[in-house]
């Protein structure tokens, strides 16, 4: 497994999922073969999402145009969209190793970023004090979280993983996030950005929880765990307080 590790840690930014398609015995040309032909599909996906991206952030603009969106909002779903599209890079794109507690951390930083420069966001916009609580206490909490995440990730990088919990734990975490990208860019957009905030933050909420809940399967590094039971906790509140002002707000507010 050593060995294994080393080639990964040399030669592959790898995706896990790529990682995990060496079968038992195989040879490590085949690997890397596979290895290059899914970051080729990875890099296609990113270009696609980040199309996709740009494409509706037009359509948002020409909507506008139409009267359908106020200037604020297609200015704040503009530059939602660029941070979703960099969240999804941060995260597809950062350096993997056989560490289970590493991998969560590097990719969970660039996620809790995101969250961070979303919440910055809607500051500039919004006038709901509710809003204003929300998007702050995030930026504290996240902040602080990855103050601790940095902390811990050298002496939490030298605990690995046997290749079977790898693979699952890999397995796992695609699922998680490719719902969580889908959910976030798909999220419906109204003429209301406190709405639109909380409709987007919900599935990031939701998609941290996830793969916090994902990682503790797994055996990971002790100063990982109250980390991640500190993410848990504070996102299902999150997730509690947004989905109750939506609710209380979407017959009148968000037009529908």
């Amino acid at each position: 497994m050593a060995a294994e590790c080393d080639f990964v840690d040399k030669y592959a930014r790898i995706d896990l999922h790529a990682y995990f398609l060496l079968p038992e015995g195989g040879s490590w040309n085949r690997f890397y073969r596979v290895l290059i032909k899914y970051k080729r599909k990875i890099s296609a996906c990113r270009k696609k999402i980040k199309c996709k991206a740009a494409r509706k952030c037009e359509k948002e603009s020409k909507m506008s145009e139409q009267q359908k969106y106020s200037n604020v909002t297609k200015d704040y779903l503009c530059r939602f969209y660029e941070i979703l599209s960099d969240m999804i890079k941060g995260m597809t794109e950062a350096e993997l190793t056989c560490s289970i507690s590493h991998n969560f951390i590097v990719q969970m930083i660039p996620h809790h970023m995101a969250a961070i420069k979303m919440s910055e966001n809607i500051l500039k916009y919004t006038t709901w004090i509710e809003v204003q609580e929300i998007a702050e206490n995030i930026i504290v909490s996240q902040t602080k979280s990855i103050e601790n995440m940095e902390k811990a990730l050298a002496k939490c990088s030298e605990l690995k993983n046997s290749e079977n919990d790898l693979c699952l734990y890999g397995h796992n975490f695609d699922m998680i996030t490719n719902t969580m990208f889908t959910e976030m860019h798909d999220a419906p957009a109204v003429n209301n950005v406190n709405a639109d905030f909380m409709r987007e933050m919900i599935p990031h909420h939701q998609g941290a929880i996830r793969m916090s809940e994902n990682a503790l399967r797994f055996e990971i590094c002790s100063e990982l765990i109250p980390i991640l039971d500190a993410i848990i906790i504070s996102q299902r509140e999150g997730v509690r307080e947004m989905e109750r002002l939506l609710s209380t707000m979407c017959s009148t507010a968000c037009g529908e």
